[in-house]
């Protein structure tokens, strides 16, 4: 009887572990966007994305929607991405070398990705490499 308890507590564990690791993120419905690139906590550039950009930011996260988990760690800005939606809600999405950050209303989720995938969002927006 213990066994299948501490079977199901482990079962019932793995499962809720992995609910909060595989958490989805949406970026779409995005009516405006702001980026600003950060370099030694001083602001050196920022642009406002055109409609182009805006659909290939979207796509990107569509693409990458699963695997982000959750995060409680602040971050010094790098490349971010200031966005309005249409209903109203704003978000932003910190872009580091390997590392993205997205901060909703409902809280900040992270994920790694190849530093190929990185250039490629980068490239899309228009930033510096």
């Amino acid at each position: 009887m213990r066994l299948v308890r501490s079977t199901l507590l482990t079962i019932v564990f793995a499962l809720a572990l992995a609910a909060c690791v595989l958490k989805p993120v949406q970026v779409s419905n995005i009516k405006s966007g702001q980026v600003a690139v950060w370099q030694d906590s001083r602001l050196t550039q920022s642009w406002t994305l055109d409609q182009v950009q805006l659909a290939s930011l979207s796509r990107w996260f569509a693409d990458r929607s699963y695997g982000w988990s959750h995060s409680i760690v602040p971050y010094g800005p790098h490349l971010v991405i200031a966005l309005e939606h249409f209903d109203g809600s704003i978000s932003s999405v910190d872009i580091f070398q390997t590392l993205v950050i997205v901060a909703t209303q409902a809280g900040q989720l992270q994920q790694r990705f190849s530093s190929e995938e990185i250039v490629l969002l980068r490239t899309q927006l228009g930033a510096p490499q």
